[in-house]
């Protein structure tokens, strides 16, 4: 059972590391995401600059949200390949929280804006996160 172990582990990580490069454009942002700012229906330029400041501080907030997920997942990845059980469910659930809640928030600004955003890509993370998940409990089997 430690093959699906660290199957389990090596999925979480690959999941952290995607949230990692996704926290770094969101902490080093110098506008809206191109999505988000398509759902505004307006350049940037036309912000105001305390409407653009608001938008890169709320920005900045997802890349940190992103960020503790991804230590959380990568977290995850290496407690799960040495057997620290609560502490694997615990930072894989706070992965699934962020990644499925991502998809919803997301997923509710296409259907508000019909703008195009990567709230599959969320629910995908989420998914893995929960195959993961269920390689580990086998594990255990």
């Amino acid at each position: 059972m430690v093959v699906l172990r660290v199957a389990a582990a090596v999925v979480l990580v690959l999941v952290g590391l995607v949230a990692l490069t996704m926290a770094r454009n969101g902490l080093t942002a110098k506008r809206l995401l191109p999505f988000h700012q398509a759902g505004t229906g307006r350049t940037w330029d036309d912000a105001s600059p305390g409407e653009q400041s608001v938008a890169l501080a709320l920005t900045r907030a997802l890349g940190l949200g992103f960020l503790a997920g991804g230590l959380a997942l990568v977290t995850a990845g290496v407690t799960a390949v040495i057997q620290a059980d609560v502490a694997t469910y615990a930072l894989a659930a706070m992965g699934l929280v962020f990644c499925a809640g991502l998809g919803v928030i997301n997923r509710r600004l296409t259907r508000e804006t019909s703008v195009g955003t990567p709230w599959k890509g969320s629910l995908y993370a989420a998914l893995a996160i929960v195959g993961a998940l269920a390689l580990y409990v086998l594990s255990h089997v």
